[in-house]
């Protein structure tokens, strides 16, 4: 096997180990972290004040509004 034949065959394989298993790796990679930095800065549960205390203050204009 020659040196050209050895970079030929490598450069058919690369794409197919790179969406075999780099990719997903990078994916789940990016979603730990992504969880990591939620649980970090408590993200998900401010989300959650700020949307009851938005439709909170929406069901109370609606109320004022009808009356």
């Amino acid at each position: 096997m020659t040196q050209l034949e050895l970079t030929d065959i490598i450069a058919e394989f690369t794409p197919t180990v790179l969406g075999s298993f780099v990719a997903p790796l990078a994916i789940t990679g990016f979603g730990f972290a992504t969880y990591r930095l939620l649980q970090k800065y408590e993200l998900l549960y401010k989300s959650k004040v700020a949307y009851s205390q938005t439709k909170d203050s929406i069901t109370d204009f609606l109320e004022k509004y009808r009356s």
